[in-house]
């Protein structure tokens, strides 16, 4: 079964809380207490219980609402702080932890400054936000620009931004809340005074009560105004604040614009202590040392090609096969082509009488003989040389060999006699002494 009080006192949250909707319910009220009968309760006595209830109530939340506005006058440019190790870095992404008391307040902007215990006036970093959860504490940044010891730190204080919008805002709900709390404590009197015509009918005191709780509820809305009105003042603030803050922070972002960003290997180059006639070279990540570089050196670094090093006295050239043949420049490379043409046979053609092998020109020697020939001492000979002399019959064959007296030998030299026929020589040089090895023959 619905109660009277259902049908007609409840207040419900979407009424509008208007003289007319009170008068109608107190006059109901005033009707039926006026039957009752005064028993145990005096009048004096109903009316400080109840209204010691409402004004004690309304007290509470108006200290509440006050000990936050007068923490956010206090806080000023400094909106939060957080004891969360971190290490700045260009576009580095981490959280802070926003510590508890100061949690409910924090409402950071778009963008915020941070600055450190310990820290100077060039030390900073403008992070931008990325998102807040208010419950935990837990803010969410990344670092835009920085300046200073990268760190890691970890005594934030963060600084000019309009962080208390946010929290102007709740102020203003809560302003809004306390016509709820008003209308709780009205229905509180409603039904005490239920209670006190249930035990002894007090129905001029209830009356008395009843008044004075519409009373408190306007007094109580009137303050949810003026609440309200100190909410928009502080969101204006609160936005011109954050304007301060985004006009401030655009030189210092324009200054921070096109700097090369700290690094371990500019940080090794400036600790280099650089001087003449030095070069740089890295010894492992982020580290370097010096090292001499001569003016010889310089000049060689400058030039364009290998032709051009030449002419700067640096003697840089490939040996040719006649320098191979001699072994006398110590300083010229070696190349494989070079190497292959200057073992290439040297062929003397169609030969007979006195033949001397000119072993500058040479290792290796072919020749024809068309007459018996003699192998006269060698020229342009060296220590360590050793090469071959193929010799070939010609159509008619019979030829033969000799070799000069200073040339050593095992035994006579006696060529195949066989026209056309090839035999093959080994001469080689220990020291100035020519020697020949035994005769290959028969080479078809």
């Amino acid at each position: 079964m619905t109660t009277r009080f259902e049908e007609i006192y409840r207040i419900k949250p979407d009424d509008s809380l208007t003289d007319d909707l009170l008068n109608r319910r107190f006059k109901d009220l005033d009707d039926r207490l006026s039957k009752a009968e005064i028993a145990r309760m005096s009048e004096d006595q109903g009316f400080s219980l109840v209204l010691d209830r409402v004004l004690g109530r309304s007290e509470e939340v108006i200290a509440s609402l006050r000990d936050r506005l007068l923490q956010i006058t206090q806080l000023q440019w400094l909106t939060a702080r957080s004891t969360t190790a971190r290490t700045l870095a260009l576009e580095a992404q981490f959280a802070l932890e926003i510590i508890e008391e100061e949690r409910d307040l924090f409402a950071p902007g778009p963008y915020a400054v941070l600055t450190w215990t310990g820290g100077g006036p060039e030390d900073y970093a403008v992070v931008r936000t990325l998102g807040y959860d208010r419950l935990i504490g837990q803010w969410d940044v990344r670092v835009e620009a920085f300046t200073g010891a990268p760190g890691p730190w970890a005594s934030w204080q963060i600084a000019a931004i309009a962080g208390s919008t946010l929290s102007q805002r709740a102020l203003l709900s809560e302003g809004r809340a306390v016509r709820g709390e008003t209308v709780a404590a009205r229905n509180t009197a409603l039904e005490h005074r239920d209670a006190s015509i249930a035990a002894a009918g007090v129905s001029v005191a209830a009356r008395d009560v009843s008044t004075a709780a519409a009373g408190v509820a306007t007094e109580k809305r009137n303050e949810a105004g003026v609440f309200r009105d100190a909410a928009e003042a502080f969101r204006n603030a609160a936005a011109a604040i954050q304007q301060a803050v985004a006009d401030a922070s655009a030189p210092i972002l324009a200054g921070l614009a096109g700097k090369q960003n700290q690094s371990a290997n500019g940080d090794a180059l400036a600790g280099l202590g650089l001087a003449a006639n030095k070069l740089p070279y890295a010894t492992g990540a982020g580290a370097l040392a010096l090292t001499d570089l001569s003016a010889v050196a310089r000049t060689l670094l400058g030039q364009a090609s290998q032709a051009l090093m030449r002419t700067v006295g640096l003697n840089i050239y490939t040996a040719t096969p006649a320098q191979i043949r001699q072994g006398a420049d110590d300083t010229a490379f070696v190349v494989a082509k070079a190497l292959k043409d200057a073992q290439a046979f040297v062929d003397l053609g169609n030969v007979s009488g006195a033949v001397t092998l000119d072993l500058s020109t040479g290792i290796n020697f072919k020749m024809r003989a068309i007459g018996n020939i003699v192998i006269a001492a060698p020229i342009g000979a060296y220590d360590g040389y050793v090469g071959i002399i193929k010799i070939s019959q010609d159509a008619t064959g019979g030829r033969t060999v000799a070799v000069n007296s200073a040339i050593k030998k095992t035994s006579a030299i006696t060529l195949s006699t066989a026209a056309n026929a090839v035999d093959q020589l080994t001469l080689w040089y220990d020291g100035a002494i020519p020697n020949v090895s035994p005769l290959m023959k028969g080479f078809v």
